[in-house]
């Protein structure tokens, strides 16, 4: 989901991030990328059915733990009587991207 993220916003995957369940970075359960120095499974390896997420689930997403770009993910629908898909899928995008690194 992180390099969806990613994608979708035109960054540079070149920070930390972070994923948090059920709330924010100070609330939800922390989903950690790998280069953090945390306990438990890293991000890259955590599957989204692991991550046992359901209709209407909200996730919070932190990218770059200095600048610190902030999402708020929900999950919308479930198809149930549908594959999987390997990795996440940009389905929509509105608007411009914001500038990663506005003023260089």
């Amino acid at each position: 989901m992180h390099l969806a993220i990613q994608k979708a916003f035109e960054f540079d995957n070149d920070h930390l991030y972070a994923f948090y369940v059920g709330g924010t970075r100070r609330t939800g359960k922390p989903v950690y990328c790998s280069n953090v120095e945390e306990v438990g499974k890293p991000a890259e390896e955590t599957t989204i059915e692991e991550m046992e997420l359901y209709k209407g689930q909200k996730l919070y997403y932190l990218f770059d733990f200095g600048d610190m770009w902030e999402f708020d993910i929900e999950l919308i629908q479930i198809e149930k009587n549908m594959p999987l898909p390997l990795r996440p899928i940009i389905i929509e995008t509105k608007g411009e991207s914001p500038e990663q690194y506005s003023g260089w």
